[in-house]
């Protein structure tokens, strides 16, 4: 039994028996495993945790070594997991951790006090309070990873020391906590609360002189800290201790409602009416308003888009931070809501001339059964871009994006290539940016590239005196002048926090303290939470979880209850301040700024928020169709967040389920976060086979995705064909052989054909006793192998035994969806080489329409460049380089430079080798080159250095020419890829009987 203490000074005891935990990195390392309860923490994480922004060149060397003597240290073994991607320390079952416990005993000692068992309260409150040993993490407490644990905590912490002052002041101990109260405020004299028990304290004790004097020292506190006096409670207070007829208690504080009042920001606002008015004239812009957390950004957007000039239509995009949310989330909320204000006409007009990027975002908007398979990389980019010039012809735009620094990267590319458009158009995009400060922005880089050109900053800064003075007179808060310029001073002129002072203690402004917003926000929402009823706060976390906006029906479904008893429960958040309702939604609500939605989950404890992400996972619907999308990455993401709180099957469920919608997307993306999520929570399913066989399925889904976005060479797309393989020995099921495959293509790409013919062998070994997935498996390598090694007709026979006996998968989420187009590629390449023209073009053909007929984007785009790479090899066509050169862009946009990188040479060898005009393309070509092989790529190589070859003796390179050719004979022979011999004795022929006569065109 190992007991974990993470309250103070990282410490850990066997039994009781100290444990040497090593080192400050050490130490760490298990204090960053401790807090991640259980989960997973990638490996980058941990690095920028014991090494900050200087790693040592060898940190994951040294990480290993740490993680190694924790396991020995702590008697851990298999429970201390070093993975591909990251660690996890899962405790034993009776093993403590001093802040769990923490936690449980003040909920205990909430609950009684609760239900009027004071003394119970009390007991449970003090327990809890004697683990507390100092600042959480210890040394360690100030590094961003532990910030929202050590504020949750701290937080927990000041609500039981005033719970236990009250069940202590109940149970009729007044005397017996007066020195600790004396102590409490020594400690935080700005808290009045702890103040006014004292001062209850003194009374009930007897002493009402002490108690009266005890209000004399709090108002010279306050008026020397922020010169003001003391606020209504104490006031109240202390009147009642005059009055001894009346006990005296502590009363609620007094909140305003709805938003501040929009004071000051003229010349902002000045600035962003001309913009308007600008778009409504054609000439439109990027309008980006910056600025710390609750500074003004999101309301100055909002007083634009309520005072907008007729003829404006505005759409709004925001962007959830707890939820996970697809690609382009930004552009399909506008899509989406900028569509409504035209009629079907103009959808139908856009279907028609966008349809992939309709596909992808707004599939709703297609009609009829047939699905254009959908755009992605710059093609989509391009098409929401074109999408948007439709919508703003004949209606000019307004588009706020709220939160734009949350948006994914290919949201952000989008604003990037509509930017440079936005002057000629009748549109004007009004973003919101989040400012840690002046000069460092939340994601830096995507800021600066938006600011380098076509855009307009509107920086928003605190408010100055007379701003703040009429804020807070329109709280009803009347403040001398002294004072207005000490709250401006604390609070930096914040008008969220500014409004949080006056909402948490009463329009006297007395309860204000020097903290940054985020902890101050923190602060506000944990106090007003403390005085709600724990249903509500339970509620609370589940509005969270769901989002900074949230419906009152979905709510309601998610927390299994009636929507009439939601209504109720959420009155006393609004009135807490701590919601407000959204007027053009009568059902919804929105936390009052994104910071309360983070301080409610701060708040919670970590047992509750998984909870809260179960229930919502368990809401939606486990259907697949193209409106279903949002939905189904939404409910994944709440799956893997709701850990060990929901059940491992039903979580692995919601995560094939969004995996496969977002496969019929070709959402790569989507489909690489949601399969590693989807991996981890098959760790907590026992191995059984059909388990191992749905491993193997996701891990070949991942190594697709990592194919496309990372690179058949890549470290990403190998450690997950290996996983497959070996997860897929144990199964033999259609995903092992699907793996093995796609090991043999391996090798095949990397010069192993002799280890693929072995594979080869070992197939067909066993192919009379196993499924029919090992016969598809061999042929599909037979061919790959044969016609690499220049057995041409035997790589064709195979080919041809394989689409006689095997259908074609019905759709892409069947791991060898990608067979059949790929041998129609290979057997092309057979025929060219064989100067079989008509049979290898018909070859392309059929690649092409077995993908387009599956919706299958990426081999789409593999058949485009293997129809342009037989171009080269049995003579150019008309349209090869405007083919070769767009297929190259379109894969270059999907994030796949090193398949670009092959049309790029054929386009190089085409420019220079046309008859009308040829260029000297040597150097284009060689850089292409250089892309193809960086990861040790050697399939085809030769190919291409032939095509090299001809470009530098078309320009009179002889001798280049001649080393090039002798270099493909060198690859060829060491990798016994003979498939080019033909291609390479016949160049040389050629080169034998031309001049070395150097020329440039």
């Amino acid at each position: 039994m190992t007991n974990y203490r993470i309250l103070g000074v990282i410490e850990a005891d066997d039994a009781g028996s100290a444990l040497a935990l090593g080192g400050p990195k050490q130490r760490c390392l298990l204090a960053v495993l401790l807090n991640a309860a259980g989960r997973v923490v990638p490996t980058d994480v941990v690095i920028d945790a014991l090494w900050g922004d200087g790693p040592p060149a060898k940190a994951s060397v040294s990480l290993r070594a740490y993680t190694s003597n924790l396991r020995q240290i702590l008697h851990a073994g298999t429970r201390l997991e070093s993975k591909s991607y990251g660690y996890r320390l899962t405790p034993a079952a009776d093993d403590t951790i001093d802040v769990e416990v923490f936690e449980a005993a003040v909920a205990r000692g909430r609950a009684a006090l609760a239900a009027g068992r004071s003394a119970d309260a009390a007991t449970a409150l003090t327990e809890a309070l004697r683990l507390w040993r100092g600042l959480p993490f210890g040394e360690f407490g100030d590094l961003t990873v532990f910030r929202p644990t050590v504020d949750r905590t701290n937080a927990l912490r000041d609500n039981a020391i005033e719970a236990r002052f009250d069940a202590l002041l109940q149970s009729g101990q007044a005397v017996d906590v007066i020195g600790d109260l004396e102590a409490a405020v020594a400690e935080s004299p700005l808290q009045e609360r702890l103040w006014g028990h004292l001062m209850v304290a003194l009374h009930r004790a007897g002493r009402t002189g002490d108690a009266l004097a005890c209000y004399d020292r709090v108002r010279t506190v306050l008026d020397a800290e922020l010169g003001t006096g003391p606020g209504e409670g104490l006031r109240r207070i202390f009147a009642q201790i005059n009055r001894p007829q009346a006990a005296p208690v502590l009363p609620p504080t007094v909140a305003p409602r709805g938003p501040s009042p929009f004071v000051g920001r003229d010349a902002q606002r000045a600035d962003l009416d001309a913009a308007a008015a600008g778009a409504l004239t054609g000439s439109g812009g990027l309008m980006l308003l910056t600025g710390a957390s609750g500074i003004g950004k999101t309301q100055l957007a909002q007083s634009l888009w309520d005072r907008r000039p007729d003829g404006l239509d505005a759409v709004w995009a925001s962007h959830p931070a707890h939820a996970g949310v697809p690609a382009l989330w930004t552009w399909i909320q506008v899509i989406r809501d900028a569509g409504a204000y035209h009629d079907c006409a103009v959808r139908t007009h856009i279907c028609h001339r966008y349809p992939g990027a309709v596909a992808a975002l707004v599939p709703e908007w297609l009609s009829g059964t047939t699905q254009p398979p959908a755009a992605s990389g710059f093609a989509l980019a391009d098409g929401v871009v074109g999408i948007l010039r439709t919508l703003a012809a004949t209606r000019p735009l307004l588009i706020v994006l709220d939160d734009l620094h949350a948006a994914d990267a290919e949201s952000l590319d989008v604003v990037q290539l509509l930017k440079p458009q936005l002057h000629r158009l009748s549109i004007l995009v009004v973003a919101t940016w989040t400012m840690y400060g002046p000069d460092r922005p939340v994601e830096p880089e995507h800021l600066a590239a938006l600011r380098m050109s076509n855009s307009t900053s509107i920086p928003l800064h605190g408010l100055d005196h007379d701003e703040t003075a009429a804020l807070l007179r329109s709280f009803g808060a009347s403040a001398s002048a002294q004072t207005v310029e000490r709250l401006r001073a604390h609070t930096g002129g914040n008008p969220f926090f500014l409004r949080e002072v006056v909402r948490s203690v009463g329009a006297d402004l007395t309860a204000n303290r020097t903290l940054s917003v985020s902890d101050a926000a923190i602060d506000v929402v944990g106090a007003r939470l403390r005085r709600l009823d724990d249903s509500v706060g339970d509620l609370l976390v589940i509005a969270a979880v769901i989002g900074p906006q949230f419906d009152v029906t979905a709510l309601a479904d998610v927390a299994d209850l009636p929507v009439t008893a939601v209504h109720r429960l959420l009155r006393s958040a609004y009135d807490a301040g701590i919601i407000d309702e959204i007027p053009s939604a009568p059902a919804a609500f929105t936390f009052c700024h994104a910071i309360m939605c983070d301080a409610v989950l701060a708040a919670a404890s970590t047992v509750d928020r998984m909870r809260a992400h179960s229930r919502a996972a368990q809401r939606h619907p486990q259907t697949i169709s193209p409106v279903a999308y949002e939905a189904a990455i939404a409910t994944a993401d709440h799956a893997w967040r709701a850990g060990s709180e929901l059940d491992a099957e039903v979580a692995l469920e919601l995560h094939e389920n969004a995996i496969n919608t977002a496969l019929h997307r070709s959402a790569y993306a989507d489909i690489e976060t949601t399969t590693r999520h989807a991996l981890q929570v098959c760790a907590r399913i026992p191995r059984k086979p059909e388990m191992l066989d749905r491993q193997a399925t996701l891990w070949l889904h991942l190594a697709g995705a990592n194919a496309i976005r990372h690179g058949h060479g890549s470290t990403e797309f190998l450690d997950a064909i290996g996983h497959a393989v070996e997860i897929g020995e144990f199964s033999s099921g259609r995903n092992y052989f699907g793996a093995i495959a796609a090991q043999c293509q391996v090798m095949c790409g990397q010069g192993r054909i002799a280890e693929a013919r072995a594979i080869v062998d070992a197939l067909a070994g066993q192919e009379s006793v196993a499924s029919s997935d090992a016969g598809l498996a061999l042929l599909f390598c037979r061919v790959m192998v044969e016609g690499l090694a220049g057995d041409y007709r035997g790589a064709l026979a195979a080919g041809e035994d394989l689409l006689a006996r095997y259908p074609v998968p019905d759709t892409v989420t069947d791991p060898l969806h990608f067979f059949h187009p790929r041998v129609h590629c290979f057997a092309a390449a057979a025929h060219a080489n064989l100067g079989e023209v008509a049979e290898a073009r018909e070859s392309c053909r059929r690649a092409l329409e077995v993908a387009r007929s599956r919706g299958d984007v990426f081999n789409i785009l593999a058949a485009q460049v293997t129809t342009v790479e037989v171009d080269a090899m049995v003579g150019m066509r008309p349209t090869t380089i405007d083919e070769a050169a767009a297929v190259a862009h379109a894969l270059i946009a999907a994030g796949a430079p090193q398949w670009a990188a092959c049309a790029q040479m054929v386009e190089a060898w085409a420019r220079c080798l046309a008859v009308d005009a040829a260029l000297d393309t040597a150097a284009a070509a060689a850089e292409a080159y250089d892309t193809y092989v960086f990861d040790g790529s050697s399939a085809m190589t030769p190919y291409f250095l032939v095509l090299r070859a001809d470009i530098e003796a078309r320009c009179g390179r002889i001798a280049s020419a001649e080393a090039l050719l002798h270099q493909a004979e060198s690859v060829a022979q060491s990798t016994g890829e003979h498939a080019w011999d033909p291609m390479i004795s016949a160049r040389r022929a050629q080169v034998a009987s031309t001049p070395d006569t150097p020329s440039r065109r």
